[in-house]
């Protein structure tokens, strides 16, 4: 038989409004990606995004393997839009909806984001 997640004593899942960026949002970009230089930016990356994942997934960092696809981890469809928020805001521009299916790993999206910063004109090396 259902019973609600309530009653269940589960949480419920959240609200899509509760997805929207805020200004107290832990993606609130406080680590400039841009500022670390290119030869460390890298591992810089994909140690900040495993802390997001491992957040959303309220899981250990240290038990997030970084190659490992994502959704082998345990997240989900709603899980990937509110990431997407998450990074977008960090990193300052758009992901695609299809980044953690076609890029489904920490190590990945680390690579895109890397990509995406290098071929900005304002993050771009001398």
């Amino acid at each position: 038989m259902f019973t609600p997640a309530i009653e269940s004593g589960l949480s419920p899942l959240p609200l899509f409004s509760e997805l929207l960026p805020t200004d107290d949002n832990e993606a609130s970009g406080e680590n400039d990606a841009s500022e670390i230089p290119s030869e460390n930016r890298f591992d810089w990356l994909v140690g900040d995004i495993r802390r997001l994942v491992s957040t959303e997934l309220k899981a250990d960092e240290a038990d997030l393997e970084v190659k490992r696809p994502l959704i082998d981890m345990g997240v989900d469809s709603l899980m990937t839009v509110s990431l997407r928020v998450k990074l977008r805001k960090r990193y300052g521009f758009e992901f695609p909806p299809t980044l953690l299916w076609n890029s489904p790993s920490v190590h990945a999206i680390a690579q895109f984001v890397d990509k995406n910063l290098q071929s900005q004109p304002e993050h771009a090396d001398a």
